[in-house]
């Protein structure tokens, strides 16, 4: 299950009435446990459907985020796999308010990919390069 920045998942356990007999033994059985997303990942896949969903969601971010941290982005490589357009960030280092905002645009523009480290290497192995480095920079130069 994909989780963004900000939701969670709250799990909700059914007990018989007669084990949670006293305040004591409820206590033990709870455990909250919550699973931590992590927006600093080295590797992010996002699926778009199109290159012009590409070029649009480039186009987006110039009015949402700085140069500066469009700029960090020097490490997105974009790729063609059976008629879809993945982009790959690496080690991205934005602050935690322009990471969110990144994060909160690309999802209106693209899906992100469970499993990005064997995404990855299937994506090298058959799918095309489009853009090899600097993949939004360089689609903002040529194609907006």
């Amino acid at each position: 299950m994909q989780l963004q920045i900000g939701n969670f998942i709250l799990t909700i356990t059914r007990f018989l009435e007669h084990s949670i007999a006293n305040k004591k033994s409820l206590n033990k059985n709870i455990r909250i446990k919550r699973k931590v997303v992590n927006p600093d990942k080295a590797l992010s896949i996002y699926r778009f459907n199109s290159f012009d969903d590409f070029c649009e969601f480039c186009t987006y971010i110039t009015n949402i985020l700085t140069n500066d941290s469009i700029n960090k982005f020097k490490n997105a490589v974009l790729y063609m796999y059976n008629s879809y357009y993945y982009l790959a960030i690496k080690n991205v280092k934005l602050s935690a308010i322009d990471l969110n905002t990144f994060y909160s645009a690309i999802t209106e523009f693209a899906t992100y990919e469970q499993n990005n480290n064997l995404l990855e290497c299937k994506l090298k192995e058959y799918g095309k390069i489009v853009l090899r480095k600097n993949a939004i920079e360089t689609t903002l130069k040529y194609f907006s």
